[in-house]
């Protein structure tokens, strides 16, 4: 077996949930039924150890839990700890997810609650100017997942709707063109930014530092290929349309993934391919179902649908060339949950729309983890597609083949033959993923992101964000969020009245702080 060093931080982010466990009372919850052993451990208040600053003293299933000082706790009395921690206690309550927003904000403008996510286009209008307003950051990049599966793109169509185009890639990305990610943000996601990579601004290379994926140059380079820049002798940048930009910076902070003329000559392209393999005949109306999981979809998801109709609209409207007598997306529905991602799996669905998100410290996962392995994939069939791309990267002054498949199970630290599809770069390159120089591994990454961009399959459209207002009881640790730290949490919370004096300003205020969030 191979043995390596592993740092601090990362042996904690792999450990990410309690695995401190007491022994004795884990063995004391021990619940024997037939052949089988579970524990009560942790389901109570009784059954769960406290440790750390704050420790459990009620919990009723749900409903609530409350968690108080913890005067044993080591750090109160080690002298690094002074100023923090000045929350002394936090209550908890479950609200059922038919009226959680109208319930917690309800209370929030009663001073009942300390936070309040902001659920649309309204609240965000009115809050999101006032002091007490934050954005959260998530690593989640929502997007569009596009079936291949030309057998199904076939059994849809019909005399008045033309499903097969689909399967072109280059229709695909004619469609990522046509839309306007910042309208769509600033309609419906406001605290969002618009996406063009798979992974968002949360992705970081080092758990210690905090540096982020994104903001690495072959990250910037992979997404301005991918826009069509071209990097010039001098390290100044070119647009498609041949505007110059001195910088890498400079040029990448250009890109905005909506470009209506090009997506016009990218729809002249597909029409001629979709001719020319039999697929679209003229005159015929290209129509495409965005699903959603459940029999109802909301009002901002056909309200997307007409928005991007709208975009594809004009973009085919600027076409000087033959072209798709129409494109247009229309609302999908599913019976059940169960159903909708079975029929995701299978490639059953034209479109779909869903995210991506999660280990934010371990970015090199994510391409065959989310996007390839099959047991988590949304596009059909990408397992396969991936073992047929190519990707060229110099290691040791020696250029390395393998397809995207192999070199993103490198990524995600395969090491046994049968985890590759062609080439085990385990082997070959001798080096784990852990053990690779970091300029490395961000190369490799951005390539498997390039590659996987430029097959269309899924558009990203906005990188994911919450905003928030937070009570003007307290303030966090810092003005603006920060890698690893956010806004300081628990920890670095200072408060401006305690609980009787933030009780009598309330009431003071009538007793309802709406009016006092959206002046101040």
């Amino acid at each position: 077996a191979v043995t390596t060093e592993q740092d601090d931080f990362y042996i904690k982010y792999y450990l990410s949930s309690n695995w401190l466990v007491k022994k004795d009372l884990y063995e004391a919850c021990k619940v024997k039924t037939g052949n089988l052993v579970s524990s009560r451990y942790c389901t109570s208040k009784e059954t769960t150890p406290s440790y750390g600053p704050y420790k459990l003293t009620s919990f009723t299933h749900d409903s609530e839990f409350k968690l108080v000082f913890n005067p044993e706790w080591y750090g109160y009395n080690d002298g690094k700890h002074e100023g923090q921690f000045q929350t002394t206690s936090m209550n908890y309550r479950y609200l059922s997810s038919a009226s959680a927003h109208e319930t917690a904000k309800t209370m929030f403008f009663k001073g009942q609650v300390d936070d309040l996510e902001l659920s649309d286009d309204a609240e965000y209008t009115t809050f999101s100017s006032t002091s007490c307003y934050n954005v959260y950051p998530e690593s989640f990049t929502m997007q569009f997942f596009m079936t291949t599966n030309e057998q199904y793109l076939e059994s849809e169509s019909t005399a008045t709707e033309n499903h097969r185009p689909l399967s072109l890639a280059t229709f695909r990305k004619a469609l990522s063109y046509s839309f306007d990610r910042t309208a769509y943000c600033n309609a419906y996601y406001p605290a969002s930014q618009p996406g063009f990579g798979i992974l968002n601004y949360m992705y970081s290379i080092d758990g210690n530092t905090g540096e982020l994926y994104r903001e690495q140059d072959a990250a910037k380079k992979a997404s301005l290929r991918y826009s069509e820049f071209t990097e010039n002798q001098d390290g100044s940048w070119t647009s498609r349309n041949g505007v110059e930009f001195d910088t890498l910076d400079d040029a990448y902070e250009a890109i905005t993934g909506y470009d209506p003329a090009y997506a016009a000559e990218l729809f002249e392209r597909a029409y001629a391919e979709a001719k020319a393999k039999g697929i679209y005949k003229d005159g015929e109306k290209v129509v495409l179902e965005l699903r959603s999981a459940g029999d109802k979809p909301s009002a901002m998801f056909t309200g997307t649908i007409a928005m991007f109709n709208e975009d594809i609209k004009d973009a085919l409207a600027l076409c000087k060339n033959p072209t798709f007598a129409s494109v247009e997306l229309k609302v999908g529905t599913s019976t059940s949950e169960d159903e909708y991602n079975a029929e995701l799996r299978a490639g059953r669905i034209d479109i779909t729309y869903s995210g991506w998100g999660g280990a934010a410290f371990n970015p090199w996962g994510v391409i065959y983890g989310s996007y390839i392995d099959p047991a988590n994939s949304h596009n059909y069939g990408f397992d396969s597609l991936s073992k047929t791309i190519d990707i060229t990267i110099k290691y040791n002054n020696r250029d390395v083949t393998a397809s995207l498949y192999d070199w993103s199970c490198w990524l995600d630290n395969h090491q046994e033959d049968r985890d590759y599809d062609t080439v085990n770069l385990f082997k070959t390159l001798g080096i784990r993923v852990g053990e690779a120089d970091i300029d490395f591994r961000v190369e490799v990454l951005a390539e498997c992101e390039l590659a996987q961009l430029n097959t269309a399959v899924n558009i990203p459209l906005y990188y994911q964000s919450v905003g928030a207002l937070n009570s003007a009881k307290y303030n966090n640790g810092c003005d603006a969020y920060l890698p690893l730290i956010g806004f300081g949490g628990i920890r670095h919370i200072t408060f401006n009245y305690t609980n009787s004096q933030w009780s009598a300003w309330v009431a003071k205020q009538g007793g309802d702080l709406e009016q006092y969030y959206k002046t101040h």
